[in-house]
């Protein structure tokens, strides 16, 4: 998703640094304009210089870690990543940012979920979508 994000932002004239712990998978990024920077988001010294601002929900990568996105069987119930890219655009752009934007294969009935059955029922939602 982000490195979808990445090419459409720099596609319409955005400068973008792409962050990675490995520069060597970022390597054709800059046919697209993009300078691949190393970082690690887990050290706090690489996060202090990184980005303006994080589009990003903290919420679902805490719950589940980075490993379901490995899962070939989880994947393919998700949203394409450039359908996803396109999100992180309008709100990296936006003047005035929503908080929370929904979108892809499940956003709409897990936003459901969590506004009537609360957080609880959310995440044991959430968990049976990625497994």
């Amino acid at each position: 998703m982000g490195r979808e994000a990445a090419i459409l932002l720099a596609s319409e004239g955005h400068t973008v640094y792409a962050g990675a712990r490995r520069l060597d998978r970022m390597d054709d990024l800059s046919e697209h304009s993009i300078t691949p920077v190393e970082m690690d988001v887990s050290k706090g010294e690489d996060n202090e210089r990184a980005v303006r601002r994080i589009v990003d929900d903290q919420f679902e990568v805490n719950l589940f870690g980075l490993a379901h996105l490995t899962q070939p069987e989880a994947m393919s119930r998700g949203t394409e990543a450039s359908v996803l890219a396109q999100v992180f655009v309008e709100a990296a752009t936006a003047a005035k940012p929503r908080r929370r934007y929904v979108k892809g294969a499940f956003a709409r009935p897990l936003m459901f979920i969590r506004k009537w059955f609360g957080d609880a029922v959310y995440e044991s939602a959430l968990r049976r979508a990625f497994r």
